[in-house]
């Protein structure tokens, strides 16, 4: 069975959108940061999985955090052009998020 999964990707016209939705996370996750836990690099690709352990502060991704501590893996996906970054996809697992805040209420 698969999990439920939340997907991003960047419009063309990106860079704006993208520092948005940095700065709204870095505003509801005080304590953001995360660590690559994996990285592979191609000719105009880069792909990540990245480690979080924060604390949103109220609702993250849809779901009622309220401030419950998390510890979730995104993985992202890059595509370069002239080595700068023009696309981005990203999958985060919801279904763990929901199972961590289920199990701590």
């Amino acid at each position: 069975m698969m999990a439920e999964l939340e997907q991003y990707k960047a419009k063309r016209n990106f860079k704006n959108d993208y520092r948005e939705m940095l700065a709204h996370n870095i505003s509801d996750i005080p304590d953001l940061y995360f660590k690559a836990g994996l990285i592979m690099a191609g000719d105009n690709h880069i792909a990540s999985r990245l480690l979080f352990d924060c604390t949103p502060a109220g609702r993250f991704m849809h779901i009622a955090v309220n401030g419950r501590p998390l510890v979730f893996s995104e993985h992202v996906f890059y595509r370069l052009c002239v080595n700068k970054i023009s696309e981005v996809w990203s999958i985060i697992d919801k279904e763990a998020i929901r199972e961590q805040v289920l199990s701590t209420a």
